[in-house]
């Protein structure tokens, strides 16, 4: 009897261990948005259209030296499983530079960081793809200027 409850409790234990892990990978990982976020930066809203309407993303640039710029998205919709959502930061003579390319995870929440610094672009873009890789073909479905940084009087 002893042995049979010992048993079903370390199975539990091992069912429960993956759950533990994903809580404390995303634990971590706001945790480390939120570091990079504490020293202050640039930020920039885009606001979802149409069929994302409702949903948005903040641009983050920190200031905190090593700190990777990331975007911040809220309530996005669910997509296609054979579409993504590419991150695009536009130069001023209209270049897009593929900076990411994700799914929606279905939370809330989801952060992504951006492969790319800020500087230099000055706009911010969120298309719907078929392709991880390419150019921009997809509909932009929120978006946002990007302004050059204040200099200090």
């Amino acid at each position: 009897m002893g042995s049979s409850i010992v048993t079903m409790w370390a199975r539990r234990v091992r069912l429960m261990n993956p759950m533990i892990e994903a809580i404390v990978a995303q634990r971590d990982q706001l945790y480390g948005l939120l570091e990079s976020m504490r020293q202050g930066g640039r930020e920039w809203y885009m606001a979802g259209k149409d069929t994302f309407a409702g949903a948005g993303a903040t641009l983050y640039d920190p200031r905190a030296e090593g700190k990777q710029p990331f975007v911040l998205f809220h309530d996005l919709p669910t997509i296609a499983a054979d579409k993504v959502l590419t991150i695009w930061l536009v130069s001023p003579d209209s270049t897009w530079a593929r900076a990411a390319t994700f799914q929606p995870n279905g939370q809330d929440i989801q952060a992504v960081r951006i492969s790319m610094q800020v500087s230099g672009f000055d706009r911010c873009a969120v298309t719907l793809e078929d392709a991880s890789w390419g150019p921009r073909y997809g509909a932009v479905v929120m978006e946002s200027r990007i302004a050059p940084p204040t200099t200090a009087p």
